[in-house]
């Protein structure tokens, strides 16, 4: 991304300072929409347990729908504004170089989503990344400093380590969802594989014959 930035900045540069000025003020569109568009996917997200609380219509339902739709209206407002050739430093056919700049981006951009969906589709159906399961191993924060300033019942997000405690930080253990074991080196980590093993035999002792006889 940096390598993009620095092309960017002196392809335009070489093109124009007033260009580099207006992309930077289109930069206010992209952030307006995309914000504006992550607090309706909020409220479309949480749409089953909005009801079941005050503090889910609040929190999930009302407040990011109107977050939503303050943001949709600042993009509509500024997109009129930003069309105006008056406004920003460059414009072309009549129309200010700040929306064409923003607006074509955000086209761009979907463009670019609907081909990409062509080709990796596997995106787009949530499968790229796994989902997170009983067995995975977290970050066990039982060792860090809770007394930083948060939000009444924030708390901190789990942070999933991986199974082979490649990024396990130094002097930090990771537990274990399932049997809430905490594992701080390969010693233990070996130890929980070994209990899981163990354990999976017994299940498999335990199972009932799932063959079915010959009718």
């Amino acid at each position: 991304m940096g390598a993009v930035s620095i092309v960017f900045y002196v392809g335009l540069t070489l093109v124009s300072q007033n260009v580099l000025g207006d992309s930077i003020a289109a930069v206010g569109l992209m952030i307006a929409f995309y914000y504006g568009l992550t607090g309706f996917a909020a409220v479309w997200f949480y749409r089953r347990d909005i009801f079941r609380s005050a503090r889910n219509f609040f929190m999930k339902g009302l407040f990011p729908f109107l977050g939503g739709l303050m943001l949709l209206g600042a993009f509509v407002i500024a997109s009129v504004q930003y069309a105006e050739p008056t406004y920003g430093s460059t414009a072309i056919g009549g129309v200010g170089g700040v929306f064409i700049i923003g607006i074509g981006t955000l086209l761009l951009g979907i463009a670019l989503m609907f081909v990409w969906n062509i080709i990796a589709p596997a995106f787009f159906r949530g499968e790229v990344l796994p989902k997170r399961t009983s067995s995975d191993l977290i970050l066990a924060t039982s060792h860090l400093d809770e007394k930083a300033l948060r939000l009444p019942d924030s708390g901190l997000p789990d942070i999933v380590i991986a199974p082979d405690l490649s990024n396990l930080p130094q002097g930090a253990q990771a537990l274990d969802l399932e049997s809430g074991k905490e594992i701080a080196d390969d010693a233990g980590l070996r130890s929980l594989r070994e209990d899981q093993r163990t354990m999976n035999e017994v299940m498999d002792k335990r199972r009932p014959d799932q063959a079915t006889p010959d009718s």
